[in-house]
């Protein structure tokens, strides 16, 4: 531990195993300790642990992904819940936010720029990566 206090407790919902070193990686040089990843989302893990920080791609949720993600705020509402996507809609994001999200991060994000988003969530609660501006007009300036 250091002067910036203690490692966040984070949960990693990442099908795809070959990913999982990178991210683990990325969060734990945001001062996050990953205490569990999982292909699938176990809302009972969520609801007993309360993990400070939720990382979830999105992208392979069977269900749509607003649904889960109201769900898992439901399940552990004062958890920072970070969703990672290849969807690159404004609209989209604007979703994932209402529906529960503090962070909406993009898979196109090098490491720096994932670095970046994480500890800018941390830091304000809130994070949707610049990418999402621009193709329905401005509906992400306000989320950002």
């Amino acid at each position: 531990m250091d002067s910036r206090g203690p490692r966040k407790k984070t949960y990693v919902i990442e099908r795809l195993s070959v990913v999982v070193p990178y991210l683990t990686s990325i969060l734990s040089s945001a001062d996050l300790d990953v205490m569990r990843v999982t292909e699938y989302v176990d809302y009972s893990y969520m609801h007993r642990t309360a993990p400070d920080v939720v990382f979830a791609d999105i992208d392979f949720f069977r269900n749509d992904a607003p649904s889960t993600i109201r769900k898992m705020r439901r399940q552990s509402p004062q958890s920072l819940i970070c969703v990672y996507t290849s969807q690159m809609a404004a609209s989209w994001a604007k979703l994932c936010h209402v529906a529960g999200a503090n962070a909406v991060l993009t898979k196109l994000s090098t490491d720096s720029e994932l670095l970046v988003a994480v500890r800018s969530t941390l830091a304000v609660g809130a994070y949707t990566d610049g990418r999402y501006l621009g193709d329905d007009g401005d509906a992400a300036a306000t989320w950002r």
